[in-house]
């Protein structure tokens, strides 16, 4: 059992890398392509939008992932086991449902702009139909997903007695951030990016100050979490 938690404080440190890796991609938007397809043909098709989606939003999302397992895995013998187990299934749902989403911008929509400044005729028709009302709603259902699940299990860390509360409520942020509310106010992305590198740290670095029968007892570390979630 102490080998399981020991991995699970380390993939906890992958909930920091992922806000960290998701801050830079989400700091721009991409133009319009109903209004002005020739600026997004030139977007989509630079080197910053491939890596942002490579590793900001594939790679990110994964190890938010195995994040998710190892934060699962640490507040499994705590009173929010149950809560955290429901809420990691729903932010594990909706993280995987988006991963497609980010594979088709990742390496579709470049294919696209290169179609399009070649001259070749539909480009931009075929834009139209890949965002169609079938991703729409995949996309949104994701969002919402991931949204709930993340606010959910934020509210399970702010909760748990054993994680700083703070930690928690910034999780609830980077999911209402990065999920629904950024989709809807793209500026918003970038923020919940940095709630979750910063919770993510809080949760993270408690493993580092415990010894391994701390870690093993998460009941022993109430009283100093709680204390430190309250300031």
């Amino acid at each position: 059992m102490q080998t399981l938690e020991r991995w699970a404080w380390r993939l906890a440190w992958l909930l920091p890398v992922w806000g960290a890796v998701t801050i830079p991609a989400t700091l721009s938007q991409q133009p319009d392509a109903k209004t002005d397809f020739a600026a997004y043909a030139d977007y989509i098709t630079t080197t910053r939008f491939l890596l942002g989606h490579m590793v900001g939003s594939i790679a990110g999302t994964v190890m938010g992932i195995l994040g998710i397992v190892g934060l699962t895995v640490i507040l499994a013998r705590t009173r929010v086991a149950r809560s955290a187990l429901g809420a990691a299934t729903v932010a594990i749902i909706g993280s995987g449902l988006l991963l497609p989403v980010f594979g088709v911008a990742a390496f579709a929509q470049p294919a696209i702009g290169d179609a399009a400044h070649a001259g070749l005729d539909g480009a931009q028709q075929i834009d139209s139909d890949i965002y169609g009302s079938l991703t729409i709603a995949a996309g949104v259902t994701a969002a919402l997903a991931f949204t709930i699940g993340m606010a959910w299990l934020g509210v399970a860390v702010a909760r748990s007695g054993v994680l700083p509360r703070w930690s928690g409520w910034l999780l609830v942020a980077a999911g209402l951030f990065m999920g629904v509310s950024g989709f809807l106010i793209w500026q918003l992305r970038p923020i919940g990016a940095l709630c979750l590198l910063v919770g993510g740290l809080g949760i993270a670095w408690l493993g580092t100050r415990q010894s391994p029968d701390t870690r093993s007892n998460p009941a022993t570390t109430t009283a100093t979490s709680t204390g430190s979630g309250s300031t």
